[in-house]
């Protein structure tokens, strides 16, 4: 069975990221939905910009909002969050890009061969 993730108070969604993301730390995780609504289309947008795969940009973005909640305890709001969200997604688009460009070029030495 999944688990249904609570509905977020409308009113919330007036509040800054960075007074969010303190109250994800100190407990609220349900609010982390919010950031992720409100900054998805853009993180979307800079990931297929650099994976050529929807799937895959799927994938990577799913991975940068695991990787920024696990870490969210490290934002030190030295920018803004988005900004902090975007080199994390940047640098895990970047990290699949290599990879996939290595299978490839595997792949490719493999017929070759």
């Amino acid at each position: 069975m999944i688990a249904q993730i609570p509905t977020v108070n409308p009113d919330l969604q007036a509040w800054a990221d960075e007074e969010i993301v303190g109250r994800v730390v100190a407990g609220e995780a349900a609010l982390f939905e919010i950031l992720m609504r409100r900054h998805n289309q853009r993180i979307y947008r800079i990931v297929r910009g650099i994976i050529d795969d929807d799937g895959e940009a799927e994938d990577v973005m799913q991975d940068a909002y695991v990787r920024a909640y696990q870490h969210l305890r490290q934002f030190e709001g030295r920018s803004t969050f988005v900004t902090w969200l975007t080199r994390i997604a940047m640098h895990e688009a970047s990290a699949r890009a290599e990879r996939l460009w290595r299978q490839t070029s595997l792949d490719a030495d493999v017929v070759l061969a």
